[in-house]
């Protein structure tokens, strides 16, 4: 393809979108953290130069984050977050179109407060 996907991840998920394509979640540690997604479709092309950002929450743990195909030619993401690297505070949940429209508003859905 001629996209290059460039977010500054720290672990990345991918999953196929039905569509010869496929969508690469990204959660970043550095400047911040973060989740994002990227499209891309069969050719290799990328929908969005920068990604998605998935949530306005700056405190997503990376070791808690997951994904899965929705079925649609979407994902639904998963991740824990916290203010620091080693507990969990909370989990939340987003899905995501198969065009990169955010279904569950700009920060997902929180299913739990918790620490360990």
């Amino acid at each position: 393809g001629d996209g290059r996907y460039t977010l500054d991840g720290f672990s990345y998920n991918v999953v196929a979108n039905g569509d010869n394509g496929a969508i690469i979640g990204s959660c970043s540690m550095y400047g911040g953290r973060s989740l994002k997604a990227q499209i891309i479709d069969g050719d290799g092309k990328t929908l969005f130069p920068e990604g998605v950002a998935l949530s306005d929450d700056n405190q997503v743990h990376s070791g808690r984050f997951m994904m899965s195909a929705d079925g649609e030619g979407g994902a639904l993401f998963t991740w824990g977050s916290s203010e620091n690297i080693y507990s969990v505070e909370h989990s939340s949940v987003q899905r995501i179109s198969a065009e990169g429209e955010l279904l569950w508003g700009d920060s997902g859905i929180r299913l739990d407060d918790w620490n360990y």
